[in-house]
């Protein structure tokens, strides 16, 4: 089994129809389930996993658990440009670089300081 870490770094990291993938911002990590993979792995779309936490811990911990059972009504689509994968920013309407791990499914919301 991989940590999030390994498998990002594993050559192994691609997109698979059915499985999970995880997003990363500088303090979270948001579930997503891979619904579509074009023919040259270059462009994927991802569905928004609704998490249920299910721990008791606090708001800060970092061992919070979440259930996945619900997909959002939205997608979001990712393409590979340039060798790194970008997702098109909603409100500017440009291309950024967004840091994706496939193949595991992985929810936190850490808060702010």
């Amino acid at each position: 089994m991989y940590s999030i870490q390994e498998k990002a770094k594993s050559t192994d990291n691609y997109p698979v129809v059915g499985r999970g993938a995880t997003i990363i911002d500088s303090r979270n990590k948001f579930a997503y389930e891979v619904l579509h993979v074009n023919s040259t792995e270059e462009e994927v779309i991802l569905k928004r996993y609704i998490p249920t936490r299910i721990d008791e811990e606090s708001p800060t911990s970092l061992n919070q658990i979440y259930e996945f059972n619900r997909l959002a009504l939205n997608h979001i689509i990712v393409k590979k440009m340039e060798g790194i994968w970008k997702m098109e920013n909603r409100h500017t309407k440009r291309w950024e670089y967004v840091r994706i791990v496939f193949g595991i499914r992985e929810e936190f919301c850490g808060m702010a300081a």
